[in-house]
């Protein structure tokens, strides 16, 4: 087994999975991009939710790839977490029908990981990780300044998706925000939150034509009430805190406590008016 020193960091080729040898540039990439950074911040998030909907794993090109990881760094600065900001994903091997990954694809997965790290980075600042692998994940939350080439290295290593949550200590609330590490039991739990917002959905829509007196305004904000509703099966104690919190992640934007105790009450009003099993 090899061993050398760079950077301070013990090069060992750990049966072929990890290369502590990796370099990556998209660091000083970014602090070379000054004018775009600029311009991309005076976006609304709107806007930058939707330019980054357009990047595709196909055409992931270097000008994409730095669009990609501006857009993601300021998105974090609005506290909007990974998961809400509408990506696009790779995909699976089922959904390929067996073709292999292109360069561009394979880069473009492991800038989700990285912009998954980046927000844990941002967010839960300070958040200590497992010591195994050569240290590989040490420091990745604590060091001031993000460390793209660290990040780069943990996101190119070759272990399974459960192996790298469990190196990085990411707990069931941190991976319901991000885009890419969450273990397969918060997959399932999201599946089923899914399918009860969409019949939430259905309920509240019934609701609106039944009561014709609110019921245009109950549409024009449905996003908003499922948002919410969502909130309320994300928060396992119900803090309305917490929740406020959680709505923040999913959109960049604050809502007061006593705004958003109206708003989810009126929803629960709305699906208790046609008997919807998921009013409480």
């Amino acid at each position: 087994m090899t061993t050398a020193a760079k950077g301070g960091v013990a090069y060992r080729d750990l049966y072929n999975k990890v290369d502590f040898e990796l370099e990556e540039t998209i660091g000083e990439d970014l602090q070379n991009s000054q004018e775009l950074k600029s311009k991309i911040e005076s976006f609304e998030t709107r806007k930058l939710k939707n330019v980054l909907t357009t990047i595709k794993p196909s055409e992931y090109t270097k000008k994409r790839r730095l669009m990609f990881f501006l857009i993601h760094m300021e998105l974090s600065k609005r506290g909007l977490a990974p998961y809400w900001r509408g990506s696009q994903r790779v995909l699976g091997v089922k959904a390929r029908m067996g073709r292999e990954l292109t360069d561009e694809e394979k880069r473009f997965a492991k800038d989700c990981q990285m912009a998954d790290m980046e927000w844990i980075h941002s967010q839960y600042h300070g958040h200590k990780t497992n010591a195994e692998w050569q240290d590989m994940y040490k420091k990745i939350f604590i060091e001031k300044a993000f460390n793209f080439t660290r990040a780069n290295i943990i996101a190119s290593a070759e272990f399974k998706l459960d192996s790298k949550i469990k190196g990085l200590k990411l707990i069931k609330d941190m991976q319901q925000e991000l885009f890419v590490f969450r273990s397969d039991s918060v997959r399932k739990e999201r599946l089923k939150i899914k399918s009860t917002l969409e019949s939430v959905d259905d309920d509240l829509v019934q609701a609106s034509y039944r009561n014709r007196r609110r019921g245009a305004k109950l549409r024009d904000n449905l996003d908003v009430r499922l948002l919410q509703w969502e909130c309320l099966l994300l928060v396992e104690n119900l803090s309305l805190i917490r929740m406020c919190e959680m709505y923040k992640k999913m959109t960049g934007d604050d809502m007061h406590p006593s705004t958003f105790t109206t708003k989810l009450a009126s929803t629960n009003k709305a699906l208790n008016e046609v008997s919807s099993s998921h009013g409480y």
